[in-house]
């Protein structure tokens, strides 16, 4: 079954980047330094959505032990093949089907990973198998994106053609789609397309399945990552 972003793994961080420029890397190092405030090397992380290692690569690297979760098998494959000079377990799962024995210090679920939930059932299913993997008062670091992030954008720059469409449907539904061209030597003829649906969720909606499944807030980091389009928040396996 095809996965959203399968089609254009390949650039997909060449997508970002370009789109977002410095903003992407201070996303970036930001989410690093609060995950490097609530755990120290060398913890156990879970990496939901874990896409092509933005977050996975450079916590490996600095001494955690990573394993990224991630259901398009061409992102995973591009994260194996960056991940040279680190061990990281890597598996080819939905976060709502993920299951696994082993307990983990913190799990990461962020970067929009939530907005691929279309109903209250695999939403949480989700957060129950971020519960399941936990140890006991182990650590759940989610955003919830705002409305702004459903908007359609354009871009072009010297490198690339983006079009992005999101188009609301039924609810907080949205129809999602996406169209890459590559600049290459003055040619255009390069064309990466994708098609999926997302899902907008209230923030007390999602926080109030957290709870009941097992969860209880810590703390509100939304200020702390105002400029991002989502509001993040720090909960605790009761």
């Amino acid at each position: 079954m095809r996965r959203p972003h399968d089609t254009w793994a390949e650039v997909y961080d060449l997508a970002y980047e370009e789109e977002f420029g410095a903003f992407y890397e201070q996303l970036t190092q930001l989410t690093l330094k609060e995950i490097g405030k609530i755990a120290d090397p060398p913890s156990s992380i879970i990496d939901f959505g874990a896409g092509t290692g933005r977050l996975s690569l450079p916590l490996a690297r600095r001494g955690y032990q990573i394993t990224a979760v991630e259901p398009s098998a061409p992102m995973l494959q591009r994260l194996r093949g960056a991940a040279v000079d680190v061990d990281i377990a890597c598996i080819e799962a939905r976060m709502q089907d993920f299951r696994s024995d082993q307990k983990f210090d913190l799990a990461v679920c962020v970067f929009t990973v939530i907005t691929y939930l279309l109903d209250e059932t695999d939403l949480r299913r989700a957060i129950m198998s971020a519960q399941n993997c936990l140890k006991p008062r182990g650590l759940l670091l989610l955003d919830v994106p705002s409305s702004q992030v459903f908007v359609s954008r354009n871009l072009q720059t010297d490198r690339i053609i983006r079009n992005v469409r999101i188009q609301p449907e039924s609810g907080d539904l949205f129809n999602y789609s996406e169209e890459i061209v590559l600049i290459e030597a003055g040619c255009t003829d390069t064309l990466f397309a994708d098609q999926f649906m997302i899902r907008a969720w209230p923030t007390d909606q999602v926080l109030g399945l957290a709870r009941d499944c097992g969860f209880t807030l810590v703390r509100d980091l939304s200020d702390r990552f105002a400029s991002s389009g989502s509001n993040y928040y720090l909960l605790s396996k009761q």
